[in-house]
């Protein structure tokens, strides 16, 4: 019998955090498990590269690499291991080093700063208070306004807080995909809420990230 899918899957995640050896002690994440960021990240893009297929969709919501090792040609070498024809990438905070055409060089297929599919919000922060202060939101300030400037929104798929308790906004439901979520595993999220193809089609469009959809395509 074939075990070949009917058809691709959407999966996120986020905070990969390449090159940052620091970023393994701020919660003690891994720190059983591996000696160093390098086996840290080879764990993680060989695990990613066991059930995403070619056909599947792979969205980052940023963060891809920090520290003093970063480089282009690091993050293009660790990707490679990923055999995903539809990767798409969502700004974060530590992303502003990367240019579009670096990131097009890596293999993704279009850079966003979010999505706002309906009432659904995707970016890396989950606009909310996270840590006590609002000031980290400062730089994607248009990020903060559209989502206290549209009540629309009731869900925000996520980044950035790792594996922090994160004090949400009444009524807004929160999903955080960051890749160190939970202590002893990577976190990476199985998208199910829109159609395959209605989502491919989405980000096809790489210079829209606002979109209503029908209610006959809601399901």
């Amino acid at each position: 019998m074939s075990s070949k899918r009917a058809q691709g899957r959407i999966y996120i995640s986020s905070d990969f955090h390449f090159c940052h050896e620091n970023a393994m002690r701020y919660s003690d994440r891994y720190s059983q498990r591996f000696h160093n960021i390098q086996e840290y990240q080879s764990a993680l893009m060989e695990h990613l590269a066991s059930f995403i297929k070619p056909d599947d969709i792979f969205l980052f919501l940023g963060d891809l690499s920090l520290g003093p090792g970063k480089s282009v040609q690091v993050c293009k070498d660790l990707l490679s291991v990923l055999k995903c024809d539809n990767m798409h990438f969502i700004r974060g905070n530590h992303d502003k080093w990367l240019t579009n055409l670096n990131l097009y060089g890596m293999g993704f297929r279009s850079v966003r700063d979010y999505l706002l599919i309906d009432d659904l919000l995707i970016c890396h922060y989950p606009l909310a208070d996270a840590y006590g202060e609002f000031g980290q939101y400062k730089m994607h300030k248009f990020l903060w306004d559209m989502f206290y400037q549209n009540p629309v929104v009731r869900r925000v798929i996520h980044g950035h807080i790792h594996n922090a308790v994160l004090r949400g906004i009444e009524g807004v439901e929160y999903v955080n995909v960051s890749v160190d979520k939970d202590k002893d595993k990577f976190n990476v999220y199985e998208f199910k809420d829109i159609d395959y193809d209605e989502f491919k089609a989405m980000l096809k469009k790489s210079g829209v990230s606002k979109f209503k959809r029908s209610q006959k395509g809601k399901k």
